[in-house]
């Protein structure tokens, strides 16, 4: 599995780890996004002719990254849903989500620091970076 290399700096009064949650998160999201993955939703995608049935898991957590994938990309705009079924155009249309797979993966963490109440963070995940809040000087990250 191509697994994301992070770097996760934050301030939590509580001094919790998230490291686990973390990595469960990227595993996850990377069961959904790698075209080169062949088991991933695109990769299966790409390999459909026309259609791709989504297991109930896979089309919750996928309805979110659709949509920022079709603002982002006019070839996903071509992309239709109904219930847990993609559609897809053309049989010979390519996938992929490499546009947007790394500063999603920061959106994702940063949501999961915020759920438990964890303003100032600093995300890195290869080239993306997402900030929040200051750091242990009290000043911007």
């Amino acid at each position: 599995m191509n697994n994301k290399e992070y770097h996760l700096t934050y301030i939590d009064s509580a001094n919790r780890g998230f490291q686990n949650s973390v990595d469960t998160l990227l595993k996850n999201f990377n069961r959904i996004t790698p075209a080169s993955e062949y088991n991933s939703i695109i990769s299966r995608l790409n390999s459909a002719d026309s259609f791709l049935v989504l297991t109930r898991g896979e089309s919750d957590f996928f309805m979110d990254i659709l949509q920022t994938l079709q603002a982002k990309d006019l070839n996903w705009a071509s992309v239709k849903i109904f219930n847990d079924t993609l559609f897809k155009p053309k049989n010979n249309e390519i996938f992929t989500a490499e546009a947007i797979n790394d500063m999603y993966a920061c959106k994702l963490i940063a949501a999961l620091l915020e759920e438990y109440g964890v303003y100032h963070y600093r995300i890195k995940i290869n080239a993306a970076t997402l900030t929040k809040g200051s750091n242990f000087k009290n000043e911007p990250w």
